[in-house]
């Protein structure tokens, strides 16, 4: 009787050796074309989901591997990614908080090469916990992930996503907080008309200010990019020129997010842009099949790397994040700065009015890595 795998990924850099982690990116835009809805707001941690999915590739192996790297976008290389992810986690641990887990039912044994690799290459706690307790299972991972997130993400799991059959949990945590370099001035926030469709508005707080950003403009997009003061992380917002109000996330494609990225350059900019909150939940099995890994949920699937044999399977892959805009800077649960060219500052300001929905990132400004991806449909 195969036994059960529980991923729990809570919304969350890295150059090392000769391993890129481009497959962060891509990855990251093919699940927000999976998983954006036409009339919702989205928010997810492309960085979590891909470290806590690298963790179990690393136990996997035949068809289920080969899924699980075409899939998520992981090179063949798992040490060295493992190597240039928690380097990245070093770089970024002023602003970013990253903790993972892995949680093995009593008796149940599991190779020591793989504990090694997660403890020493993912730089993962190993805890024994009794899944028979079903409930006491499901409020020490609840607790640990609330910790973990400064208590934004405290129920995660609920009472049906752990079973007595379980045996393995996977968990990774990721809470970031940072100033602006340039923060808004709370007086200047004032409700403003933001619009819903073509012909309705509603209103929401804007904050607002006119100051030297990274700025890029083209035929589909303005682009702008607020800093985070002591870092190399920026937050950075895709306005459609023209109001678009449903398959916004399909307007953007890795390469472009790239390219738009590396020609960031300083303009003067008037920016209007609302105060939000956004968080979600999202069960990623049915959407990681959809995206080419299948296997990995089956009966047949194979994670002989973790115990042996092959009577594991992945059963539940939760994702949760939380993200919050003020005028001081960002919350959120789930470089060389990019290379700027200065452009001229004279004259007006570029108008930058996010009064329709938009698309944002967390970028680390160094690898053009997405921490987190969304879109704002609707001010909440």
């Amino acid at each position: 009787m195969k036994k059960i795998l529980v991923l729990i990924l809570c919304f969350f850099r890295p150059i090392c050796a000769d391993v890129s982690l481009e497959g962060v990116t891509e990855f990251g835009w093919d699940f927000f074309h999976t998983a954006a809805k036409n009339d919702k707001n989205t928010i997810f941690s492309p960085y979590s989901i891909y470290f806590c999915l690298s963790m179990t590739a690393a136990g996997a192996a035949g068809t289920t591997l080969s899924e699980m790297q075409k899939a998520v976008h992981l090179p063949s290389d798992l040490a060295a990614l493992s190597d240039a992810l928690s380097a990245t986690n070093t770089t970024l641990e002023k602003n970013l908080k990253v903790a993972s887990s892995l949680w093995v039912a009593p008796q149940f044994v599991i190779r020591a090469d793989f504990q090694s690799t997660i403890q020493n290459d993912f730089h993962a706690s190993v805890q024994s916990l009794d899944f028979t307790s079903t409930q006491t299972a499901v409020t020490t991972i609840n607790q640990w992930i609330a910790q973990n997130t400064d208590q934004k993400i405290t129920q995660l799991l609920s009472a049906g996503d752990i079973q007595s059959s379980t045996r393995l949990v996977l968990t990774n945590a990721i809470y970031f907080s940072g100033k602006f370099l340039k923060p808004f001035d709370t007086k200047l926030t004032s409700p403003q008309s933001f619009w819903t469709d073509t012909s309705s508005s509603m209103e929401t707080p804007l904050m607002e200010q006119t100051s030297l950003f990274s700025y890029n403009e083209d035929e589909a997009f303005q682009t702008v990019a607020l800093p985070i003061e002591a870092s190399e992380i920026a937050l950075v917002v895709f306005l459609p020129k023209e109001k678009t109000f449903s398959g916004l996330s399909a307007l953007l494609t890795s390469e472009k997010f790239t390219t738009t990225l590396a020609n960031l350059g300083l303009q003067k900019v008037h920016v209007k842009l609302p105060k939000f909150t956004l968080k979600q939940k999202l069960d990623l099995n049915q959407l990681l099949s959809q995206l080419g890994m299948p296997a990995a949920f089956t009966k047949d699937a194979n994670f002989s790397g973790i115990d042996g044999k092959q009577d594991l399977y992945l059963s539940k892959v939760l994702h949760e994040a939380f993200f919050a805009v003020d005028e001081s800077g960002i919350v959120a649960a789930a470089a060389t700065a990019a290379s700027m060219n200065i452009r001229s500052t004279a004259g007006s300001p570029k108008e930058f009015i996010a009064d329709h929905p938009f698309i944002f990132a967390l970028v680390d400004l160094q690898t053009k890595i997405p921490l987190f991806l969304g879109e704002l449909i609707t001010p909440p």
